[in-house]
């Protein structure tokens, strides 16, 4: 018999860290996460982002693009950034216009201009979140899409363990009754840290999914179960005829 783990499925857990310069992150060509860098489609120079964003400095973008969203992980959202300037609108973010407002408000910094953050989602378009002093687009992290690009290459690369697979009776079936099968993922498989610069991810690994096959010329098994010990197993296979089988 054999059980070949089919898919891997990934989980992370997104950590802001190391915070880059808005030079640095312009100067990588994959700053923007245009679509040659892993498939996503946020333009940070444009001020257009996708999912979780962050600015370094300030925990609040984070910590409500997190609780925004209609999917986990603010999987649907869509964030618009524009100068805090009467005639700009999100609704044409690439017709902009600078002035005064923005760029002299007593709210901000020097060499900081007022931005206004909008968000839309399955649910909402284009609503107001916030108003944010920065230096640029470029001090918006886009998070969500550069963990999205991470977890791509990572699993580009990546090879799945073995799995631990255990049998009852231990020492081999009995013909004409139900022999229990059940497959875990090895007890030393531990989350593995990847990224850098202001994003890093702990990325999991779990099969959730099986190809099952008995060596005995049956059916092959398609399943998402791990089996489990008897009585409670509900993964068997009944050998009709005595051999040694792969």
């Amino acid at each position: 018999m054999n059980g070949r783990q089919l898919l891997v499925a990934t989980l992370f857990v997104l950590t802001a860290s190391n915070p880059m310069s808005s030079a640095a992150l312009t100067a990588d060509p994959c700053g923007v996460r245009q679509a040659d860098c892993g498939g996503v489609v946020a333009d940070q120079v444009a001020g257009d982002f996708h999912g979780l964003i962050m600015v370094p400095g300030q925990p609040g973008v984070l910590e409500a693009a997190a609780h925004a969203g209609t999917t986990p992980g603010c999987g649907d959202c869509e964030w618009t950034l524009i100068l805090a300037c009467v005639d700009n609108s999100p609704d044409d973010p690439n017709n902009q216009n600078a002035c005064a407002t923005s760029r002299q408000s007593l709210l901000c910094g020097p060499r900081q201009s007022l931005f206004r953050l909008y968000l839309t989602t399955a649910a909402v378009q284009n609503r107001l979140v916030d108003s944010l002093c920065l230096g640029g687009t470029g001090d918006v992290v886009p998070v969500g899409d550069i963990a999205a690009t991470d977890v791509e290459r990572y699993l580009r690369d990546v090879r799945p363990p073995a799995l631990d697979l255990t049998t009852q009776p231990p020492n081999g079936a009995v013909t004409g009754l139900p022999a229990y099968f059940m497959v875990r993922p090895p007890a030393d498989l531990a989350p593995q840290p990847f990224g850098g610069g202001p994003v890093t991810e702990t990325i999991t690994i779990t099969p959730t999914s099986y190809d099952w096959t008995w060596g005995d010329g049956t059916v092959l098994v398609k399943t998402d179960d791990a089996g489990a010990p008897y009585p409670d197993g509900t993964l068997t296979h009944t050998y009709a005829e005595p051999g040694h089988l792969h």
